[in-house]
């Protein structure tokens, strides 16, 4: 998380959607190394990379979203936390390899939902 709050106040002089665009892009490059040491979800497939990209890309606007609303690195990081360890926690769970990274990233986004439905309702506390 250091070095994308590093480059997130960097970018801002770009809209938000830039911004984001721009850190997916060097978030999803940062991984590939991950996945091709075998750190990650292997072997590196084009479906593991088009659902990778998908999930780089959302899960960015909605890390974002949260550093805007919030002013804090906390409640990304607290959303990072949570979608990986849903992944890591399908990975443990599940036996069959085949699609496996397609399935840890929708329990991602299922628990990325949960994240941001309660961080919604404490940053909208928090404006009244």
């Amino acid at each position: 998380m250091a070095w994308v709050g590093w480059l997130y106040t960097k970018l801002e002089d770009y809209s938000f959607n830039i911004r984001n665009l721009i850190i997916s892009a060097v978030w999803f490059v940062w991984h590939i190394p991950l996945w091709i040491l075998g750190v990650m979800v292997e072997p590196l497939t084009f479906p593991l990379v088009i659902s990778a990209a998908c999930i780089v890309v959302m899960t960015r606007f909605i890390y974002s979203w949260f550093r805007r609303e919030s002013n804090e690195v906390f409640w990304p990081t607290i959303a990072h936390g949570t979608v990986n360890g849903g992944g890591f926690f399908a990975l443990s769970i599940l036996s069959e390899p085949e699609n496996i990274s397609i399935i840890i990233d929708l329990i991602g986004i299922v628990a990325f939902g949960i994240i941001l439905i309660i961080q919604y309702y404490i940053l909208d506390k928090k404006r009244v």
